[in-house]
């Protein structure tokens, strides 16, 4: 429309900066000046509040002097571009910008209006582009900003304006990274260590309101480091059981061992941290996501103790009842919404020391056959998994996913987005990526009604697991012998 403007101007004599469109003569329909014409024609004029004519051409567009409107609002300094926003729903919405620009933003004192939306995304994803330490000193650049030398009146009127304002933006951000990602702060002892000298250097503050701040902040410290530890007791309770417990596999009903898995690995989902997701895609060191890794050699353990169970009775009887309870058990596992341990469970039942047991399987009970060809098809990987996605479409929270699909997803949004647009940070693709993981940590939001059993729970944190595929291969070969070709 810019372009189109331009030419009529031009063929009028009219100043091109003077000017702008409107749509039927009216102030509250400017056109906005970035979109093309086809805009403006076709069905898409109503929702821009246009009115289009029949064959899809427009009724009437005028000429104005008024201000032009765009829908991507470009910020320059120094003759280059630094922040790109679009128009989106009323708001301006961040597109790209320069990491000091992204920065200046959470800083920004005119915005008033408490969308923490932004916020939220940045501190999910900055470290797509900067470390936690850099990101750290520059927000700390930010608070303890000085006047430039020389000084006007004006640039020293500014500076006590804003001074404070500043200093509580920046702190609501420190508040708000370290309730939501305090992770950051366990991964790195020496970032820890100058947020501890950052919020004791603030009890030197002239500001009342900043003296205030600190106090929060040492509050919220104190409670993450209080929950960390805690948390760091119970998987050191878990890893330190090194020796198998004895098989009660048996002794628990199949709806009550789903159940209990559901607890068991909702509370190990739900302690895996936003940032663990992102951290596999772009980082990948296994130091920074240790709660995620601990969820992934859960799906190997669990699928090992299917195995484990099936090949370890020798009696054929008994072994089809084992085979038949881990089918129901993840019957159940479907029904409760833990999908994980459905996956875990059908892995199992297809390694193939279990596969090869031609006995076992046709012992079954019709029914229970009928139940696993129906487990089977919703773990089926065609059309890229598109059974299990469409039962996780219509589940309710809470929900013990199967992670591979969403990383898939987040794999393919990094890969199929560049990280920058015209040298500026793509916050656009940050944002589509940090809005699929608060997608998968919603899964959380709500807790399983089950009471938790624990001699039950000491038995799945630690079942009996042979990990070997060749021994479990000679335990099933003592079950049912090779049969000859």
């Amino acid at each position: 429309m810019d372009d189109i403007l331009s030419y009529v101007c031009t063929k009028n004599n009219l100043a091109f900066e003077a000017y702008t469109f409107q749509l039927n003569g009216t102030g509250d329909t400017v056109v906005e000046m970035d979109r093309p014409l086809s805009f403006y024609t076709g069905g898409a004029a109503a929702a821009a509040g246009g009115v289009a004519g029949s064959g899809g051409c427009l009724a009437e567009m005028f000429i104005v002097p008024a201000e032009k409107r765009y829908r991507s609002n470009v910020i320059r300094e120094n003759d280059k571009d630094v922040m790109v926003l679009h128009l989106t729903y009323g708001r301006l919405q961040v597109m790209s910008g320069t990491p000091d620009k992204l920065i200046e933003k959470l800083s920004d004192t005119e915005d008033t209006n408490n969308d923490h939306t932004y916020l939220d995304t940045m501190l999910l994803t900055f470290r797509s582009f900067m470390t936690t330490e850099e990101f750290f000193q520059r927000l700390l650049g930010r608070f303890y900003c000085v006047l430039p030398e020389d000084p006007t009146a004006e640039d020293i009127v500014y500076f006590d304006r804003t001074k404070e304002p500043t200093q509580i933006k920046i702190l609501q951000v420190f508040l708000w990274w370290i309730e939501n990602h305090w992770h950051d702060f366990t991964l790195s002892t020496d970032l820890r260590n100058q947020l501890d000298d950052f919020v004791d250097d603030l009890k030197n503050q002239t500001s009342s309101v900043v003296k205030t701040f600190g106090k929060q902040l040492l509050d919220f410290i104190n409670l993450q480091t209080l929950k960390y530890e805690e948390m760091q007791d119970y998987y050191r309770v878990v890893a330190r059981r090194g020796k198998a417990m004895e098989s009660m596999f048996m002794e628990i009903k199949p709806e009550e061992l789903g159940q209990q898995l559901c607890l068991h690995n909702f509370k190990l989902f739900r302690n895996i941290h936003a940032i663990e997701f992102l951290n596999q895609i772009w980082i990948a060191k296994k130091e920074d996501t240790p709660y995620l890794n601990f969820f992934i050699e859960r799906f190997d353990k669990e699928s090992y103790w299917v195995a484990t169970e099936i090949v370890s009775e020798k009696n054929l009887k008994k072994r089809i009842l084992i085979l038949k309870n881990f089918i129901l058990a993840t019957q159940a596992s479907v029904k409760y919404n833990n999908f994980f341990s459905l996956f875990s469970f059908i892995s199992g039942l297809n390694l193939s020391p279990v596969t090869r047991l031609k006995k076992t399987w046709e012992g079954l009970p019709d029914p229970i056959k009928k139940v696993y060809a129906e487990i089977e098809k919703l773990a089926d990987p065609s059309r890229n998994m598109k059974n299990y996605r469409d039962l996780l479409g219509k589940a309710a929270p809470p929900i013990v996913p199967f992670l591979p699909i969403y990383l898939k997803d987040l794999t393919f949004m990094n890969d199929g987005n560049p990280k920058l647009v015209d040298g500026l940070i793509n916050f656009d693709k940050l944002r589509m990526m940090g809005n699929r993981v608060k997608d998968i940590i919603s899964l959380a939001e709500v807790d399983f009604q089950f009471s938790a059993k624990p001699a039950i729970q000491n038995f799945i944190a630690m079942p009996p697991v042979e990990t070997s595929l060749a021994k479990l291969k000679e335990m099933s070969l003592l079950c049912e012998k090779q049969v000859a070709k």
